[in-house]
């Protein structure tokens, strides 16, 4: 699977000093324990990061 833009659910403050949130809905189909993460916005590009995303509730060993 290549990249896929999102649905966002919220993007802003946190409610904590200094910390933003960006909630987003993960596209049918995602499923994997590195699913790489990014954020594009005002034409840069973030650090790519990795989340652990699965439907049956299985653990993902650790690195």
């Amino acid at each position: 699977m290549g990249a896929a833009a999102v649905d966002t659910i919220y993007n802003g403050r946190s409610g904590s000093p200094g910390l933003d949130q960006i909630q987003f809905k993960v596209p049918a189909g995602v499923d994997g324990c590195s699913v790489p993460v990014g954020v594009q916005a005002g034409g840069g590009m973030s650090n790519i990061t990795f989340i652990a995303v699965s439907k049956t509730g299985q653990t993902c060993p650790i690195r």
